[in-house]
């Protein structure tokens, strides 16, 4: 009977996150009192707003905006469920936390000017393109986060700085894995706000 509970749980588990689709939650905290970001993929996903509040859209490979306000500045939890989220722009939103472990078709990844202090991108394999510019990154969370990055053939980019670590990170753990790494904003300029 054990094995049947367990068995149950983990396939309960793998549903909420996608399962085998590749797909899956993106899990970010913010306490701004307004929220917005952009997403690319095919299917439905599911966005529950932290505040009781849920909305459920279709995406296809056109950028489709998720925009929601608040009725205060608090912290919340949001979930973005969905199987096949190939891009996602969650820039200026005061993210405290940004967990896209599960979203492993994520290939671009938009997070700049937040107050991110980690990011793990070790599962999205998929990955080509980040801009994690504008955060709160010291150099040993820059050089953790480039120990994650993905080693798959193909042009890729990273784009890290205006970040408190970037002269102090070390940039080559992201080129000898075939990342071009952006780390001054004399290599590059901000990106535009959306």
């Amino acid at each position: 009977m054990k094995k049947l509970a367990v068995i149950t749980v983990v396939a309960m588990m793998m549903a909420s996150c996608g399962g085998g689709s590749g797909g899956g939650n993106i899990i970010m905290k913010s306490a701004n009192e307004s929220v917005n970001f952009d997403l690319r993929g095919t299917g439905n996903v599911t966005v529950d707003w932290g505040d009781g509040k849920r909305r459920t859209h279709e995406i296809s490979n056109t950028k489709i905006k998720f925009a929601h306000v608040y009725s205060n500045e608090s912290a919340r939890t949001i979930t973005i469920t969905g199987n096949n989220i190939t891009f996602m722009d969650c820039s200026v939103n005061g993210l405290t936390s940004l967990d896209v472990s599960r979203c492993t078709t994520l290939n671009h990844l938009d997070c700049s000017r937040n107050q991110l202090t980690s990011l793990d991108l070790s599962k999205n394999t998929a990955l080509s393109f980040v801009d994690c510019c504008g955060n709160g990154l010291t150099g040993s969370a820059l050089n953790d986060l480039f120990r994650t990055l993905n080693s798959n053939a193909g042009d890729k980019i990273i784009y890290a700085f205006h970040n408190p670590g970037q002269s102090d990170c070390d940039a080559s753990i992201a080129t000898n894995k075939g990342w071009a790494a952006s780390i001054s904003a004399i290599d590059a300029p901000l990106p535009p706000t959306r």
